[in-house]
């Protein structure tokens, strides 16, 4: 059985990866038409302006992030363990989805890309307060995976520049039994 991606995702895919390659602003509708290898009437066909594609790459994040948090959520190892674990940019399209969305939101030209991102941070912020029971270290844990996405992003080779998550996860256990004795 073969895999077939719609124009609509080929459009999109183009789109991602001009803004993520070169720019949003080198990321013009003959461009991502010439990309997709779609006429640049295909392309309006789905997407009527350079607002409709930042609109499509909003829904697709949103999507990706939800079927994340449905993962996260039947995780044999635990939510908070695989929500940490998932943390290290590896280009899936997910990372791909976040990875425009802030170099949109970075342009200042698409509000609507905050309103996303932050809700997906909610999203994310509200589940691990539900799992960890205390909204400080839910929002420390959030921070932390943060920072392993963002260092494993700036140093894709490095070795040594993540921590063992086995010990952030253990010092997350530690912290919560701390709290709780207050």
């Amino acid at each position: 059985m073969t895999s077939t991606t719609s124009t609509r995702d080929l459009i999109l895919d183009a789109f991602e990866s001009i803004v993520i390659d070169n720019g949003e602003r080198t990321a013009t509708l003959d461009a991502v038409a010439k990309q997709a290898g779609v006429s640049k009437g295909g392309l309006l066909y789905h997407f009527a302006s350079k607002n409709e594609l930042v609109d499509g790459e909003i829904q697709r994040l949103t999507k990706l992030a939800e079927e994340e948090v449905a993962e996260l959520m039947a995780a044999p190892d635990g939510m908070v363990s695989r929500f940490m674990r998932l943390s290290i940019a590896e280009d899936t399209p997910l990372d791909r989805a976040f990875t425009i969305a802030s170099r949109l939101a970075q342009s200042g030209r698409y509000p609507n890309v905050i309103v996303a991102l932050e809700k997906v941070e909610n999203t994310w912020l509200r589940m691990l307060t539900d799992a960890l029971g205390d909204p400080v270290v839910a929002r420390m844990v959030l921070l932390m995976s943060d920072g392993l996405y963002y260092r494993s992003a700036l140093f894709p080779s490095g070795e040594n520049v993540t921590p063992d998550t086995d010990e952030l996860l253990g010092a997350v256990d530690q912290l919560i039994a701390a709290r709780s004795h207050r």
